[in-house]
């Protein structure tokens, strides 16, 4: 929850929108879903972006409140069919192959394979963030493109750039609260959020519906 009564905060919006996003859970095999929205995680690494702030870099991340919003209606869910395969798997390979492609300099591709996967269109969120005031100003003067970014603001996937990344504090949107038993409804939309991911563990990795 925000709070706007503590002199070392502030709050703003930040309203986002791409064209197609994919927003991938731990999963294996042929099949590549995607979660119906964007994860908490994902939108505190597209501020982090927009910010300048590398997270490969910092030992230390900004602490924020974050709540993440739709704006209606929300994304529709596509299909498509991809290719996926493993490199140098020297293993199904003869010595010969091996010796040619060490040679040459050549990434062997194996075990291609198709596989069905899942992506959202017209993605439309907006961001509600309360942070220190130095972070916002940051957000603002990202925004303004007068900090250097280390790479392209995605959303989920690098192919799928936003379109729009804005300021907007009086924008209003359906927010994402956290599941209520009690409140369960055939009309209610599910996000199992990802909220901190550890990379090194994906045990350690947490997640709220």
């Amino acid at each position: 929850h925000p709070h706007p009564t503590r002199k070392t905060h502030m709050i703003t919006k930040i309203y986002a929108e791409a064209p197609t996003a994919a927003f991938r859970p731990l999963w294996g095999g042929a099949f590549r879903p995607t979660l119906p929205f964007i994860t908490h995680s994902a939108a505190y690494g597209l501020l982090l972006n927009i910010a300048g702030i590398d997270m490969n870099k910092q030992q230390t991340l900004p602490t924020i409140t974050l709540a993440v919003g739709a704006v209606l209606p929300m994304p529709a869910l596509q299909h498509k069919l991809e290719q996926l395969h493993v490199y140098n798997n020297t293993s199904r390979m003869s010595k010969q192959i091996q010796e040619r492609n060490k040679a040459n300099n050549v990434l062997q591709k194996t075990d291609v394979r198709p596989v069905k996967s899942e992506f959202l269109t017209d993605l439309k969120t907006l961001l509600h963030v309360d942070a220190h005031p130095d972070f916002i100003q940051q957000l603002r003067d990202g925004l303004d493109g007068k900090l250097p970014r280390f790479g392209t603001p995605f959303a989920g996937e690098n192919d799928c750039p936003f379109s729009i990344i804005e300021e907007r504090p009086h924008h209003h949107a359906h927010w994402f609260q956290t599941f209520n038993p009690k409140t369960i409804s055939p009309h209610t939309t599910y996000l199992n959020s990802t909220l901190q991911i550890d990379r090194s563990n994906s045990a350690n990795t947490v997640t709220k519906i």
